[in-house]
């Protein structure tokens, strides 16, 4: 039986993670043996909903305390962003597995130290990317593995969450469209939306996109989210089979909120729609096929924490380990940097900073990659 530790107590454990972890409790096959948060209520309000056997998860203020301290394989980590990276390296010293929410972290130069200390102690390291586990993007790439559409050209990925409407950064009047705590803030945020919300539309890009991407640009702005960082993102980035893609995300619409699609064409047609729903259209043909999956009951959160006791217990590998989170990161950082600097950078960055891409390069990347 895998035994877990939670670290964080907040809205994505109380909502998503802890009723997973309980399915897996009542199945006979996890107990959560401890939870951490630095506010000790929240954390005691979910240890009673994980009870097992009679026994409460113990609940520990210090996360490094449960870490060092608790009967655990492994950690689910669920923290402000700018703490994931402590908490990894932590968990990692202790040979513990790890699933860890989205971001990996908030620097390539943290990232960089969490692969190579993950692959030093081959512990399995989960990267939440919960979206990944929704029907609509299941069938996509099904359909994109069988070759359904042949080489990609051109991908789309977008998402509109719902909109914070309480809290402030310190010193702003407090509107309908402030973040919430420590989102408010780029230092504990590690950037605005892109970072945030827009890491789903990311990976999701990268993940249908079957290739590594080779250069990004960005633009971003912040039109109405009262925060650090910026609350609307457009990225386009170009991958090493010549496709292009697109991210596009925003917080503190009233409108789409809640909207998140998907597109891809193809040599052979295109395949599109959105978590629960998608589109096969082949070329020539005027009507697409469709498929929907109606609510089961099971979150894409259910199917990633059985995923995560998958890995461990059978020792095949999760669907994204620590190397996508890093590459995820890189793409979200070059993004950054294409603002920052005004141009089209490259990929791989070197040394954390990215790399200007002169017109020629990227012509002959062009030509190299058949585009």
């Amino acid at each position: 039986m895998l035994k877990v530790g939670i670290i964080g107590a907040g809205g994505i454990v109380r909502n998503a993670h802890a009723p997973a972890w309980r399915k897996l409790i009542d199945r006979g096959d996890a107990r959560v043996t401890a939870i951490s948060d630095v506010v000790r209520a929240p954390a005691e309000q979910i240890a009673a909903t994980l009870v097992a056997d009679g026994t409460t998860p113990t609940v520990y203020e210090d996360y490094h305390a449960l870490i060092n301290e608790a009967d655990i394989d492994a950690v689910d980590i669920c923290l402000p962003h700018h703490l994931h990276a402590d908490a990894i390296l932590a968990t990692v010293a202790r040979g513990k597995h790890i699933l860890c929410e989205k971001p990996m972290c908030i620097s390539l130069e943290e990232g960089d130290r969490i692969v190579e200390a993950v692959d030093r102690a081959g512990i399995v390291y989960m990267s939440a990317h919960n979206e990944l586990f929704d029907p609509g993007i299941t069938a996509a790439k099904g359909f994109m593995d069988r070759d359904g559409i042949g080489k990609p050209f051109l991908i789309r990925s977008h998402e509109f969450p719902t909109t914070y409407n309480q809290a402030t950064v310190p010193g702003r009047p407090a509107q309908a469209t402030n973040m919430i705590g420590w989102r408010a803030s780029r230092a504990t945020m590690g950037g605005g939306v892109l970072i945030d919300k827009g890491y789903h539309p990311t990976y999701i890009l990268l993940y249908l996109a079957q290739s590594e991407p080779v250069s990004v640009t960005a633009m971003t702005n912040t039109f109405v989210a009262q925060m650090d960082g910026e609350d609307t993102a457009l990225v386009l980035v170009k991958f090493a089979n010549g496709a292009i893609g697109q991210i596009f995300t925003g917080e503190g619409f009233v409108f789409p909120a809640n909207d998140a699609k998907f597109h891809v064409l193809g040599e052979r047609g295109e395949v599109y729609g959105n978590r629960r729903d998608v589109y096969v259209k082949p070329r020539g043909f005027a009507e697409p096929s469709s498929q929907t999956f109606p609510p089961d009951g099971v979150s894409n959160f259910d199917k990633e924490i059985v995923h995560f006791w998958d890995s461990i217990t059978t020792g095949r590998p999760p669907i994204q380990d620590h190397r996508d989170g890093r590459r995820v990161l890189e793409v979200i950082q070059a993004a950054y940097r294409s603002v920052e600097e005004g141009r089209t950078v490259e990929l791989p960055l070197s040394g954390g900073r990215a790399q200007p891409v002169e017109e020629t390069s990227r012509e002959a990347a062009a030509v190299t990659s058949g585009s």
